[in-house]
């Protein structure tokens, strides 16, 4: 093996930890899409629900949800600033 190619897998070698944070960031963004999408989902159907009950159920679900998104923005934002 020539010099280059054996200082790029030493260099991939100590990199691990950065290819780990890639994958757990791709993960983030793939969460965080089904989750924006679950939560436009939810608020159509709560402006189509006419039961008072299943609209506090939906409200708050969407509340949970919306939350949740957020704490994974701030976490990819948090990886991407590790950088």
């Amino acid at each position: 093996m020539k010099k280059k190619k054996l200082l790029q897998k030493l260099s991939d070698y100590f990199d691990m930890g950065k290819r780990k944070q890639c994958e757990q960031k791709s993960c983030l963004k793939k969460i965080i899409r089904e989750l924006r999408e679950k939560e436009h989902k939810l608020s159509t159907k709560l402006q189509n629900e006419e039961s008072e009950i299943k609209r506090k159920r939906l409200k708050k679900e969407s509340q949970i949800i919306h939350a949740q998104r957020l704490k994974g923005l701030k976490r990819l934002k948090a990886l991407r600033c590790d950088e």
